[in-house]
């Protein structure tokens, strides 16, 4: 992939409460092939351990849809867990040739 080529990068920001929700999580998260991860630390959501859902699509896709593939995973989990959704079209990425964006 060229470094120039455009895809979607989705996250969903979770809070959880114990372990037992953070593997849950985890599960429903890797289950529809997304990824997970955790950090310590968000610089819009501030201090404290965070879980995040992320997934790329390729842009040949309508935002719409891509919206839809977001709220369709957020609502995997319970909505108290959700905080923020974001989809971020990247334009340029160094390390894009690590990326393959998704096929819906």
């Amino acid at each position: 992939m060229d470094k120039t080529n455009k895809y979607y990068e989705c996250h969903i920001t979770l809070l959880c409460d114990s372990d037992k929700d953070i593997d849950t999580v985890k599960w429903l998260t890797e289950a529809r092939g997304w990824s997970f991860s955790r950090i310590d630390g968000d610089i819009v959501e501030g201090a404290g351990v965070k879980c995040y859902a992320t997934r790329h699509y390729h842009s040949k896709y309508s935002v719409e849809t891509i919206i839809g593939e977001l709220n369709r995973q957020a609502n995997m989990y319970r909505h108290e867990f959700v905080t923020r959704k974001k989809i971020e079209l990247v334009v340029y990425d160094t390390k894009s040739d690590k990326i393959r964006p998704d096929s819906i």
